[in-house]
C-alpha cells in the first residue's frame, strides 16, 4: 500500500512539476548528451516552430542562434552552461536570447534542461557577449545592429554596416596606392571591428542622440561620453587594438584642436574640435584616420535630426575645402576620393 501510495505521490510530483514548466513564459527543453530532445514546453513550439521538436538541439542552435559550441558547455562533472544567441527574424532585427543549461538528475541517465529567455542586446552585452565569435563579421553585425535598433528604430544600424564597407574599400585603395601598407588581416579586422565604432552611444538616451535643438553644455558632455563608455564595453568584450583605436581616436582631430564649449555663445564651439583625447598628426592610428573620413562621410549624406542629408559630392566638396588638413588627414584625401568611384550614391549625385 505504501508502495503504491509512493507512485501516485511522484507521478502527482511529476504532473506539477511539467505543469509549471509547461506554464512558463520561456522556452524549456530537456535533451540528452546526443541533443536529442526529451520534452519541451508549448513556448518552445511559439518560438521555434512545431518542427523543432523534432531536431537535434545542438542542431536547432546552431541553425536558429548562431551556436555552435553549446554541446561542450556540458563536458564537465557539473554541466552547467550560459551563453547569447541570435534568433533572425523576417523583415526585422534579430531577438537577443540568453541561454542557462544545466544538468539534472535522473538516476543515471545523464540528461540536460535549458532555459531560453529573450533579452535587450544592452543585456546581452553585461554577459560578456560569450556566445560571439567575434572573427563572424555577420553575427557581430547582426548584434551591434540590434543595439541600434533598440536606439533608433528608423537607422536600423546601417551607419555602422555602410562606413564598415567604405573603410574596407578606403584601405584596399590606400594600399594599392601606396599610402600605407596594411596586412589583409588588419584591413579584414578594420572593416569588422568599425562597426563598434559608436557602441558606447548605447548608454546614451535615444531623445538625447536625436535632440534637433542645441544641446547644453551638460548633454554634450553626455554625448562625448560615449567614447569612453565604448572604451569600456571593448574591453569587457576583450577586444584587440585595432578595435579600441577606432572606439578611442575616430573623433581625435589631425590638427589636434580639442572640442570646447564656448561660455559667450553658451553653445559648442562652431570649431567643432575632436575628443576625447588630445592627440594629433601620426599620433592618431592610421586606421582610426581612415575611418574619420568615412564616418564624416556617411554622416553628411544621410539625413540626421539637426539636418537634410547632402549630396555626395556636396559632402566631398566641403571634406575637400573644410576638413582636409584640418579635421582629417590630408594624405588620404586622395585615395578616399578614388574609392569612392563605384558608390552609387557618388556616381548619381555628381555635378
Amino acid at each position: 500500500m505504501e508502495s503504491r501510495t509512493h507512485s501516485i505521490f511522484q507521478a502527482e510530483v511529476g504532473m506539477a512539476i511539467l505543469s509549471g514548466i509547461d506554464a512558463l513564459p520561456h522556452p524549456y527543453v530537456l535533451f540528452d548528451d546526443r541533443g536529442r530532445l526529451q520534452y519541451s514546453n508549448p513556448r518552445f513550439a511559439q518560438v521555434f516552430g512545431e518542427e523543432a521538436g523534432k531536431t537535434n538541439f545542438f542542431t536547432l542552435l546552431r541553425d536558429k542562434l548562431g551556436i555552435d559550441d553549446f554541446s561542450r558547455s556540458f563536458s564537465d562533472s557539473e554541466g552547467e552552461s550560459l551563453c547569447i544567441g541570435f534568433l533572425k527574424q523576417q523583415g526585422g532585427p534579430p531577438k537577443t536570447f540568453r541561454l542557462l543549461g544545466a544538468q539534472v538528475t535522473n538516476g543515471r541517465r545523464a540528461l540536460f534542461q535549458c532555459i531560453l529567455s529573450q533579452v535587450k542586446p544592452l543585456v546581452a552585452l553585461q554577459f560578456g557577449i560569450s556566445g560571439i565569435e567575434m572573427r563572424d563579421k555577420v553575427s557581430l553585425a547582426e548584434f551591434v545592429g540590434s543595439i541600434a535598433v533598440e536606439m533608433d528604430p528608423d537607422e536600423t544600424g546601417q551607419h555602422l554596416i555602410r562606413t564598415s564597407q567604405m573603410l574596407d574599400r578606403l584601405c584596399r585603395t590606400m594600399k594599392a596606392s601606396g599610402v600605407c601598407n596594411l596586412p589583409e588581416a588588419d584591413i579584414e579586422a578594420a572593416s569588422m571591428y568599425s562597426i563598434l565604432h559608436d557602441v558606447g552611444k548605447m548608454r546614451i538616451p535615444a531623445e538625447l542622440l536625436h535632440k534637433p535643438e542645441k544641446l547644453s553644455e551638460f548633454e554634450w558632455g553626455i554625448i562625448k561620453s560615449h567614447v569612453v563608455s565604448g572604451l569600456t564595453i571593448a574591453e569587457t568584450m576583450k577586444l584587440p587594438k585595432i578595435a579600441t583605436d577606432l572606439i578611442a581616436y575616430h573623433h581625435c582631430r589631425w590638427d589636434g584642436v580639442r572640442d570646447r564649449w564656448d561660455e559667450a555663445l553658451q553653445a559648442r564651439d562652431p570649431e567643432r574640435g575632436g575628443y576625447p583625447f588630445s592627440a594629433k598628426g601620426v599620433d592618431i592610428p592610421i586606421l582610426a584616420r581612415a575611418f574619420a573620413y568615412v564616418d564624416v562621410f556617411d554622416a553628411l549624406v544621410t539625413p540626421r535630426s539637426y539636418k537634410p542629408a547632402w549630396s555626395a559630392w556636396e559632402a566631398t566638396a566641403h571634406i575637400r575645402d573644410t576638413l582636409v588638413g584640418t579635421h582629417l588627414d590630408p594624405g588620404i584625401f586622395p585615395s578616399f576620393h578614388q574609392s569612392l568611384d563605384g558608390v552609387p550614391c557618388w556616381s548619381e549625385s555628381a555635378p
